[in-house]
């Protein structure tokens, strides 16, 4: 399966929100495990784009930019912006995670808070291919 780095927070918080069935939430909890490891993988290539950059990050996350570098921090911001464009691909960590998740989503109608709309629906977007694919293979 296939996210945007830009939609791993989204799609974290909105399956933070939900109350699921065990065997669901199970793989959830999986899935966000997933998340999660990208989500520190991405943060770690966030601190060494400003470091290429010629900034620093502090232990708080707080980026500080030279004032002899005055256009770092717009170039920084475009390396950025493309590195949130990029694809990551996640793997179910046991077999039949992704079909769980998918068959309950199926038909997955909650009334679903106005923060966590763009989690939901590139969470739907990420799992569609998914639908697709089973359905060609019947």
């Amino acid at each position: 399966m296939e996210i945007k780095n830009q939609d791993i927070i989204p799609v974290a918080n909105f399956l933070g929100s939900l109350k699921l069935p065990a065997k669901v939430a199970r793989g959830v909890a999986k899935f966000q495990k997933s998340l999660a490891e990208i989500a520190k993988d991405l943060y770690e290539s966030e601190k060494d784009l400003v470091k290429q950059f010629g900034g620093s990050v502090d232990d708080q996350g707080r980026i500080t930019w030279p004032v002899d570098l005055p256009t770092a921090q717009v170039d920084y911001q475009q390396a950025h912006k493309d590195l949130f464009d990029e694809t990551a691909e996640i793997q179910p960590r046991y077999k039949e995670e992704f079909s769980v998740i998918k068959d309950y989503f199926a038909s997955f109608d909650q009334d679903i808070d106005p923060q966590n709309l763009h989690g939901f629906d590139a969470f739907m977007d990420a799992f569609e291919p998914i639908e697709e694919t089973k359905e060609a293979k019947k």
